[in-house]
């Protein structure tokens, strides 16, 4: 086998080399889709050519007439390069199930005489949209190649890709897939109803539409559908080790229900699915298991100390000054530690070790501290760094997704003094009594301002403001009987 890889000397494919069997049946080439030629060491001599890949911007980060130009013109070359070498008898392209579903047809169930309309994607802004035409435009162009000029292709039009993954880097169709079980809101939309295939299932049609002499034009493969309620009440059943989401909460998710796509033709050629759903998933929950979590976010709470017998409105400190300063100098050491460990020379495998600074989680301190004219605790509060929750956990996301993120980075939206807390708190909630006497008096600890410039800079963006931070606070007290 050849297998020929896009000229990017920052892509490790090292993983490829390790595969059973590699040494003697994988040949690794290198070759560029804007130089059709730099394929033809890798096609000449071959009786097949599977094309399994395409330029994807899902973040629109280049005009969509760029990225399928690019999509188009690199599988044309690849096609003329097949037909000059007079030894590649069928090529097998493999589009999306994104060239198919997004239409308005209005049918219950689409085939393969349904394309998608580009003319309605071009309208989309949302995400992933140049991905949708690119694909259905370049799978149309390589048909009617094909068409033209004698050369036999046939195209697999596969759904959401799911099961095991050998690639270090987690695969996205199969982090999607997962969204229920890692907490992931922003993907639930997608899954309000799915198909999905399973990734060994895919392969082996691959090479059953290469070697079926009658296979024509498009196939469809796709082995399960499910909405996302159901996802939903089958993850619980069979991992109750994971916390999934209940199907009543998921009925407020909003988003497109994509119409299912038959596989019948596939079928009726003679091919059968060998897995279901549960083998897919169990496939891809044991891969994370077994690769573990390439990207380590972890997070360094600024200081933060919540009274454990705060709901019995006690004023009671569970700590000294000397364990406040303990608590620093361990966050400090720990966090020296981590970050040797993931680059060390002596693992296999380096991990992305991100480290998230947050500043003071604005919960139930803040009023609870000047409510209970707590002094040891205000002398912590005299001039302090805050960022809203909700903030912090995106934050987790975003740095969890975002590909060059390096090293440490520090979380906080806003700066306020003991006596700014006061006085929003009595504008914000003037019916609730505020013991804060000789707030000025009050001689605390100044700590520096924390600067969220680098986290910023990579395109992060806070959401919660102070109004929110106090408001959400005060409504959690009150809700858990603080007040």
């Amino acid at each position: 086998m050849t297998y020929s890889v896009q000229s990017d000397g920052r892509r490790d494919i090292s993983f490829l080399k390790n595969l059973p069997g590699a040494s003697e049946r994988l040949q690794i080439l290198t070759a560029d889709l804007s130089d059709p030629e730099s394929f033809s060491p890798a096609i000449d001599g071959c009786v097949g050519v599977f094309h399994v890949a395409t330029p994807v911007d899902f973040e629109n980060r280049e005009p969509e007439p760029v990225v399928t130009k690019r999509s188009i013109d690199g599988a044309l070359g690849i096609l003329r390069t097949c037909l000059n070498s007079k030894t590649v008898k069928r090529v097998v392209y493999t589009s999306s199930a994104a060239a198919a579903q997004l239409n308005n047809s209005g049918a219950d169930i689409l085939d393969e005489d349904t394309w998608s309309d580009v003319e309605s994607i071009r309208q989309m802004t949302k995400f992933g949209a140049s991905y949708g035409i690119s694909k259905t435009l370049t799978e149309k162009a390589v048909l009617e190649f094909g068409e033209q000029h004698g050369l036999e292709v046939v195209t697999v039009v596969p759904t959401f890709v799911h099961g095991p993954f050998i690639c270090p880097k987690f695969a996205g169709s199969v982090r999607t897939s997962l969204a229920l079980i890692l907490g992931d809101e922003n993907e639930y939309p997608i899954l309000l109803e799915v198909s999905f295939v399973h990734v060994d299932d895919l392969a082996r049609a691959h090479i059953f539409l290469f070697e079926h002499s009658d296979a024509k034009g498009r196939y469809i493969c796709s082995s399960a559908t499910m909405t996302i309620e159901e996802m939903s009440k089958f993850l619980s059943e069979r991992y109750p080790e994971f916390q999934i989401p209940s199907p009543e909460s998921l009925k407020e998710v909003k988003g497109p229900r994509f119409t299912r796509l038959s596989s019948r033709k596939l079928l009726d050629a003679g091919f059968e699915y060998k897995y279901g759903i549960e083998d897919m998933f169990d496939g891809a929950i044991q891969c994370c298991k077994e690769k573990g979590t390439k990207f380590f976010v972890e997070t360094l709470f600024h200081l933060t100390y919540i009274s454990s017998d705060a709901k019995s409105k006690s004023s009671s400190k569970i700590t000294n000054q000397e364990n406040y300063f303990t608590y620093s100098i361990a966050l400090a050491l720990a966090i020296k530690q981590k970050f040797a460990f993931a680059f060390s020379p002596l693992h296999e495998r380096y991990c992305n070790c991100i480290s998230l600074i947050s500043s003071l989680l604005l919960l139930q301190a803040g009023y609870l501290n000047l409510t209970y004219a707590n002094p040891y605790k205000n002398v912590c509060l005299s001039k302090t760094s805050v960022v809203h929750l909700h903030d912090v956990a995106r934050a987790h996301i975003y740095l969890f997704k975002h590909p060059s993120a390096k090293g440490r980075f520090i979380c906080s939206s806003d700066v306020i003094t003991l006596e700014e807390m006061a006085e929003l708190l009595s504008q914000r909630f003037p019916e609730l009594s505020l013991s804060s006497p000789a707030l000025k008096e009050i001689k605390g600890y100044l700590m520096p301002c924390l600067s969220s410039k680098r986290l910023l800079d990579i395109g992060f963006e806070f959401k919660h403001g102070l109004e929110d931070m106090f408001d959400g606070a005060v409504w959690s007290c009150r809700e858990n009987g603080y007040i």
